[in-house]
C-alpha cells in the first residue's frame, strides 16, 4: 500500500490512496468484517461506499466520522483506489454551514440598508451589521475549531480502525 499521512487533514479532509488488492475482495473482506460485529465501531456499508463512526459509549456532538468508497483503478485493475473523507457528522456539518449562511445574509442586508439610510443623510445603526456579522462567524469558527480539538482523539481511533481493516488481506 502506498503510503498515506493522515497527519495532513484538516476539516474534512478528502483523501485518495492505491491498495495492492482487487476491487471485489477488497469490498467483500470489509464488508464481512464491518458486518461481523466483531468490532465497536458503528458501521454502514453500501455498495462500494463505507461509514466508519465512534463507538457509542465515546460519541458525543462533535464525534468524527470515515466514510469512503473503493473503486477499481484505472491504471491497474488488480489494484483499488480508496477514496472518502474525514469529518463531523453531516448534521453538524450542516448546522455549521446554515449557520455561517443565516449570519452573513443578515449581515450583508443589515450593512446595505445602514449604508443606503446613510447615503440619504440619515443615522441608522444598521451599519454595523456587517462588522457584527463578521464577528459572529468568527465565534461561529472558533466553536467549529474547539468541536474538532474535543474529536480529534476519536478521529485517531477510527484511522487506526481503518489501516488495520486492510491488515488481514496481507496475511
Amino acid at each position: 500500500m502506498e503510503h498515506f499521512d493522515f497527519e495532513q487533514l484538516h476539516i474534512r479532509p478528502r483523501f485518495k490512496f492505491t491498495v495492492p488488492y482487487e476491487t471485489i475482495a477488497l469490498v467483500a473482506h470489509l464488508k464481512k468484517k464491518f458486518k461481523s460485529k466483531d468490532h465497536k465501531f458503528p458501521t454502514s456499508v453500501v455498495g462500494n461506499y463505507f461509514t466508519l463512526d465512534v463507538p457509542q459509549h465515546i460519541a458525543h456532538f462533535w464525534s468524527p466520522r470515515v466514510s469512503f468508497e473503493i473503486e477499481v483503478n484505472e491504471e491497474d485493475p488488480s489494484k483499488s483506489t480508496v477514496r472518502g473523507l474525514i469529518g463531523p457528522k453531516p448534521n453538524v456539518w450542516t448546522m455549521f454551514v446554515f449557520i455561517y449562511f443565516a449570519i452573513g445574509i443578515l449581515g450583508v442586508f443589515a450593512s446595505i440598508y445602514g449604508l443606503s439610510k446613510s447615503t440619504l443623510g440619515q443615522s441608522s445603526l444598521m451599519v454595523w451589521g456587517f462588522p457584527i456579522a463578521l464577528l459572529a462567524m468568527s465565534t461561529a469558527y472558533v466553536a467549529s475549531k474547539s468541536g474538532e480539538k474535543l474529536g480529534a482523539e476519536q478521529i485517531e481511533i477510527l484511522k487506526t480502525f481503518f489501516r488495520d481493516s486492510w491488515k488481514e488481506l496481507q496475511q
